[in-house]
């Protein structure tokens, strides 16, 4: 959506609103599996403890990928 919003040379504002009208209306297109976006903001924010974090990258993927990883499973006892 952005992209298409640059190449029709949309000023910031205008992207912005785009952005957060199509977000209200919940009409921006769902992220495919395996897609991965890059976070190079100079102002990322990891959390209150790290505070400012490095560039890196971020894959996206299905909800319920984290029951093959064993994520968020109930405590077994040994």
């Amino acid at each position: 959506m952005k992209t298409k919003l640059v190449l029709a040379e949309k000023s910031k504002t205008e992207m912005i609103e785009a952005t957060d009208s199509a977000f209200d209306k919940k009409d921006l297109p769902t992220l495919e599996p395996e897609a991965m976006c890059y976070m190079m903001s100079k102002q990322l924010y990891l959390n209150d403890g790290a505070r400012n974090w490095h560039p890196h990258v971020m894959f996206l993927v299905a909800r319920d990928a984290g029951k093959g990883w064993g994520a968020n499973l109930p405590a077994r006892r040994l």
